[in-house]
């Protein structure tokens, strides 16, 4: 018996950026969308009604903003792992995400495959800090 495909919410406000992202993680194995938001209400009521198994979302929210977003599905479901995708690299936004408990930030424009990696990375316990980032634990 196969294991089950890892169930992700995409929280994007970008509809044709958060389409390519669901198109092209659709495509990898074991790897299923199950649900979109398009800002962190639509989010947390997703968190409340569905089991995933990782957020992926969006810094750049409109409404409750990204940080905050994170930091309530956190409340909701603690060991719900949160992968940051943003174009926004400050440091103080690092700390910021550490705070509300974020497990893992990828720039976007990274290689589908390095996403895909973080994605699985995370679901193995693990976080994920891209390069570009400043390295959270130095």
């Amino acid at each position: 018996m196969s294991p089950p495909s890892i169930r992700l919410l995409i929280v994007e406000d970008d509809e044709l950026f958060r389409l390519g992202l669901v198109t092209r993680l659709d495509r990898e194995p074991k790897l299923s969308v199950v649900a979109e938001a398009e800002d962190g209400e639509g989010a947390i009521a997703q968190v409340k009604e569905q089991i995933f198994d990782v957020v992926i979302l969006d810094v750049g929210l409109p409404g409750l903003g990204g940080v905050e977003t994170c930091r309530q599905i956190k409340q909701i479901q603690p060991q719900l792992p949160v992968l940051i995708l943003t174009s926004h690299r400050q440091p103080d936004l690092i700390a910021r995400l550490l705070a509300a408990q974020a497990q893992g930030y990828c720039v976007k424009g990274v290689a589908a495959e390095t996403l895909v990696l973080a994605i699985r990375s995370l679901v193995a316990g693990a976080s994920w800090w891209d390069a570009i980032a400043p390295n959270p634990y130095s």
